[in-house]
């Protein structure tokens, strides 16, 4: 089921540290400063941090303390602009339909901030940003060329740029456009959930329609397609929004599965790989990449992949049948055995 694309919030350890509130991204007691990363709350106006490797970012926190590793960052981008004329108040959303992911490396003992970009022209414009540029507060035209933003990691100790995403496009449009576009995405969603499949399908190409740059739209529509059996329209469809925004993993990762599919796994497995180099703990990628792996007669490289998946997630029990299977069909009956009672006692 599509929904099942949304990332659920993970539990997080809370400590309170210098005054500012800190999650910790491990269990335990505390660790020291030389052996944890800090990711740190850039001030921004404008940008929405969402998650941490899929761990719910809080408005009211300022800092991650990370364990050594690899992260990826997912951060929106919205805000509202009103702009008064005589006797009347225009009311504007500027926007960027998708969200974006940038991973970094976090290094023991180093200091960290994710922050936006920002520009209203081409990429030699773009610069950090606390403020919109004054003029944008006024009435815009709608679409989605208004202006354009990336997201950035920068280590604070050494003032470099670790990493950074694409430019996206950034649009305008008149709030009542934005809340009935929201709107109809709910209403497929919901028809979605009651089984209506081919009415979600309709509401989802209508979106499209109605904003060919709606990332989310494509995406839902992909996914609707590809449940009912439409496979190629279903990889048409998410070609669309992986062209909007190459940045979601899960784009990636659903046109992968839609890929392998249609028999096609050279280009699945080259999908596969870019979702988990934007999420290296994207455990459902591993899985089925250790599957495409296998159909490429790769069974050693597909035994690590679906070890990584129950690294990941030693609880789930389908990443141990995934690994079982993939033992046995490398003859390796007595480690298959062990895998399948472990997935037995999940």
């Amino acid at each position: 089921m599509w929904k099942a694309r949304v990332v659920a919030v993970g539990v997080l350890s809370l400590s309170l540290a210098s005054c500012a509130r800190t999650y910790r991204m491990y269990e335990g007691p505390a660790r020291a400063k030389t052996e944890v990363a800090l990711l740190i709350r850039a001030p921004e106006s404008h940008a929405q941090l969402r998650t941490v490797n899929g761990k719910r970012w809080p408005a009211w926190v300022r800092q991650f303390e990370l364990p050594p590793g690899s992260y990826g960052v997912l951060l929106g981008f919205e805000k509202q602009i009103v702009t008064y004329g005589y006797n009347v108040t225009y009311v504007q959303r500027l926007y960027s339909n998708e969200d974006v992911q940038v991973g970094f490396q976090a290094e023991p003992g180093h200091r960290y901030t994710v922050y936006t970009e920002v520009a209203k022209g081409n990429e030699a414009n773009l610069q950090r940003s606390h403020t919109l540029p004054d003029s944008w507060y006024k009435m815009l035209p709608t679409g989605k060329n208004i202006g354009m933003w990336r997201a950035v990691v920068c280590d604070l100790d050494t003032g470099e740029v670790v990493s950074q995403t694409d430019t996206v496009l950034i649009g305008a449009r008149d709030e009542a456009t934005a809340r009935g576009l929201d709107a109809e995405m709910s209403r497929g969603v919901a028809l979605w959930e009651r089984n209506r499949r081919e009415e979600a399908l309709a509401v989802f190409t209508r979106v499209t329609e109605r904003d060919p740059g709606h990332a989310p739209a494509w995406y839902a529509r992909g996914l609707a397609l590809a449940h009912l059996r439409r496979t190629e329209d279903a990889r048409a469809s998410l070609e669309r929004a992986l062209a909007l925004n190459p940045h979601r993993d899960c784009y990636w990762y659903d046109q992968g599965v839609v890929l392998n599919d249609l028999g096609r796994q050279q280009e699945a497995l080259t999908c596969l790989d870019r979702c988990l180099q934007l999420n290296p703990r994207y455990e459902r990628g591993w899985v089925v990449k250790a599957n495409v792996l296998m159909m490429l007669e790769r069974g050693q490289d597909a035994l690590r992949c679906a070890e990584r998946a129950v690294e990941l997630n030693p609880g789930n029990r389908d990443t141990w049948i995934a690994k079982a299977r993939i033992l046995v069909q490398l003859g390796r009956g007595d480690e298959a055995e062990a895998a399948f009672d472990r997935a037995g006692q999940d």
